[in-house]
Formats: structure tokens, C-alpha cells, sequence
């Protein structure tokens, strides 16, 4: 059975991603608060938003430690484990402790089924391991693999968190800029006070922000999630 690097090492450095602040990851801390590991959090989005860096962001910060399977690149060996393995989660779990090279102390570990899609058994996996307790779990995917599928279903206590693409506001946080968004929101506030609606006023006082803070009007159009303010 092959062996994987230590998380804190090559599989890490294997991403590639730099983590950027994310507004989501806030719901991220409030899942591990409230809801693990009563529930497993599944990171959905499209390839390249950051989902499994967020999730290990999560894991160096708040984790004793933290391991990642990446059902993208697995060896047979560990896949049939969550077929095959869910009678003796003992035997399983030291299983991975031998693969991947780190140990387990439960209460204080964090899980990462990453590309969940490549692998619908460990999803399903789930409802056992959930219900052992010892640790935490973070899906990273895509739901459409499943969307048309009969004989798949969705574990119960999975809570879904959409990872958007970068707005507007984290573009700039990745620039270093940090006053731009709270100046544009000041300019609306006073607009709405006194009363000037008219979305000529607004979107002039829109470019005379931009400008002053060095940005050229009408950019690329941002798509937001207003779920997450």
C-alpha cells in the first residue's frame, strides 16, 4: 500500500494556493463550534475557489492535527478502505495513521475527504463514521456528480456550504486593500440619509471612490453570495 507525506510537508506544498481571507470561512469556524462532529461540513464549489485550502486552513489553525485524502489521486488500497473497512473502524483508522504518516487523537482531528466525488463510498461512509465520534470530517466537491444518480444517497447529517470565487471585496484584501469597500459603503450610507437614491448620483459617487483609490470605473461585474453579507 502506497504511503503519503505528512500533511505538514508535501501535501500541503502539493496545492500549490495561496489562502487568501475568505468572508465563508467565519461559516467554517461556526460549523466546527456548533455542529461537529455531529456533522460533516461539505465545502461545494467549482474546481479552483480554494476549497480544500480553506479546509486545511482550518485544520493548522484550530486542530491538533489534520490529515487530507485526495480521492483525486488515492492508490485502490485506501479507496476500498471505505468500502471494506467500516466493520473494524479501529483497524481503518490506524490504517490511515500508517499511510499518510500522522496520528490520531480523537476530539482534536480533523478529516478531509478532498474531491469527495471520486470516491461516493466515502461519502456515504459517512453516517458510520459520524456516528463513532472520534473526529471531525470536511467534504470538498461537486454535487453534480450525484444530481442524476438513483443509487447514491445524500448522508443525513451533512451540512452544505457553497465556496463562491473571490468577490469584489476579497479581491481587494488580496491587494492589501482594506479601505476601499468600507469607503463605498460610508459614500451609499450617506446617500440613502440624504435621501439622494438616484442611481446616476449613486454610481457617480461610485467612480469618484474608485478613482481617488486608484481603481478605473466599471469593472468586472461581481457575483455574490448574499448569504454571507
Amino acid at each position: 500500500m502506497k504511503k503519503y507525506p505528512p500533511e505538514d510537508s508535501a501535501i500541503v506544498k502539493k496545492l500549490g494556493t495561496t489562502v487568501f481571507e475568505r468572508k465563508v470561512y467565519q461559516e467554517i469556524l461556526n460549523w466546527k463550534d456548533a455542529w461537529a462532529p455531529h456533522y460533516a461540513l461539505f465545502l461545494h464549489g467549482a474546481d479552483g475557489v480554494g476549497k480544500a485550502a480553506l479546509a486545511e486552513k482550518l485544520g493548522r489553525e484550530t486542530y491538533r492535527s489534520y490529515m487530507v485524502i485526495d480521492f483525486a489521486r488515492i492508490d485502490a488500497e485506501v479507496r476500498k478502505l471505505f468500502v471494506n473497512g467500516l466493520r473494524d473502524l479501529d483497524m481503518l483508522f490506524a490504517t490511515l495513521q500508517f499511510v499518510y504518516g500522522t496520528g490520531l487523537y480523537p476530539g482534536e482531528r480533523l478529516i478531509v475527504l478532498d474531491d469527495v466525488q471520486y470516491c461516493s463510498q466515502a461519502r456515504q461512509a459517512l453516517k458510520t463514521l459520524l456516528e463513532d465520534g472520534r473526529f471531525h470530517y470536511i467534504e470538498t466537491g461537486m454535487t453534480a456528480a450525484y444530481e442524476k444518480r438513483q443509487d447514491f444517497l445524500i448522508p443525513s447529517k451533512e451540512m452544505k456550504l457553497d465556496v463562491l470565487p473571490l468577490d469584489f471585496e476579497e479581491f481587494l484584501w488580496t491587494m492589501g486593500d482594506t479601505a476601499t469597500v468600507p469607503l463605498l459603503r460610508e459614500h451609499w450610507a450617506r446617500q440613502k440619509a440624504t435621501g439622494a437614491s438616484s442611481a446616476s448620483a449613486h454610481f457617480s459617487g461610485v467612480s469618484t471612490v474608485l478613482a481617488h483609490r486608484g481603481y478605473a470605473a466599471g469593472g468586472r461585474r461581481v457575483c455574490r453570495n448574499p448569504a454571507f453579507g
